[in-house]
């Protein structure tokens, strides 16, 4: 992990007492953000269940829990950025950004317990002999 985040830039190592499981799962969503593969991270840990239960979240959530593995994280929030213009004023020109929920058609997102287990489908199995199909799928 210290080799990551040399190469990003940050000069100042992790103690292994501060590379916690929280820590990995933060450090790994902002190296590969933008990049799809918190899906894949979130079943292969298994906390989609919880990072995505389906209640909608509030604007304290979005602040709260930052860096924590198990941090809900059920509907995008946006940024609306907005130039503040005063003539008079020292903030004049300078941009600010205001939290808001999207519409209502974005949803919550719910992961079912269901859907850590995927079918694997017949051409991969036949591309690979040594995967074997679990017996009720």
């Amino acid at each position: 992990m210290n080799q990551v985040r040399k190469r990003a830039g940050l000069t100042i190592p992790l103690e292994p007492s501060e590379i916690t499981f929280d820590r990995i799962v933060h450090e790994r969503r902002v190296e590969l953000a933008f990049e799809g593969h918190t899906l894949y991270d979130m079943k292969r840990w298994r906390l989609a269940h919880i990072v995505w239960n389906g209640s909608p979240m509030s604007k304290a959530d979005l602040i709260s829990n930052i860096g924590s593995a198990t941090k809900k994280n059920t509907q995008p929030w946006g940024l609306w950025p907005y130039k503040f213009y005063d003539p008079g004023s020292a903030n004049n020109g300078k941009w600010v950004f205001k939290e808001t929920l999207p519409s209502v058609v974005t949803g919550s997102n719910l992961f079912l317990l269901g859907n850590y287990y995927s079918r694997i489908n017949d051409d991969v199995i036949a591309a690979n002999p040594k995967i074997l199909r679990q017996p009720n799928q």
